[in-house]
């Protein structure tokens, strides 16, 4: 049996029923060195089999695509804040036994080191240029831009 052929049968068996799973691993941060172990091959013919099926290829693609975008949304709430925040505590009252809740329910603040790296990722033509040595600068452009944001939300 030639070489290609064995290495055919080996990514039918191995790779290519699992090409939905492979997106979801992708998806959720496991590497492709922990991506061929998991299929039971070696780092370097998971990489082979990426150079010769492109369908490999784009699994692996539209998986750590979607992990970026859940890593912008994670960041983007993080930065924003807003969200609503409920902490529940139970307790038991050790003389009558009775069972009480406590709830309490916040806003989540805005995280100031996420919305900095959102801004500079995101606006590099604005932000890039901020070293961090003045808080005043990044506070300016800051203002600047939720100026900007609100101007344009009162017109639509």
């Amino acid at each position: 049996m030639s070489k290609h052929k064995i290495r055919d049968n080996n990514y039918n068996r191995l790779i290519k029923p699992n090409l939905n799973k492979i997106i979801e691993w992708r998806r959720s941060g496991v590497t492709q060195r922990q991506i061929s172990e998991l299929l039971g091959v070696s780092h370097q013919t998971l990489i082979n089999y990426q150079n010769n099926y492109p369908e490999l290829q784009e699994a692996l693609d539209e998986g750590r695509r979607a992990l970026l975008e859940e890593l912008e949304g994670t960041l983007f709430k993080k930065a924003m804040g807003g969200g609503k925040r409920t902490t529940t505590r139970v307790q038991t009252n050790e003389l009558t036994g009775e069972v009480i809740t406590t709830v309490t329910e916040g806003l989540i603040e805005g995280d100031t080191t996420a919305l900095i790296f959102a801004l500079k990722a995101n606006f590099p033509e604005v932000y890039a240029k901020l070293g961090g040595d003045s808080n005043d600068d990044i506070v300016n452009a800051i203002t600047d831009l939720a100026g900007k944001l609100t101007d344009s939300n009162e017109t639509e």
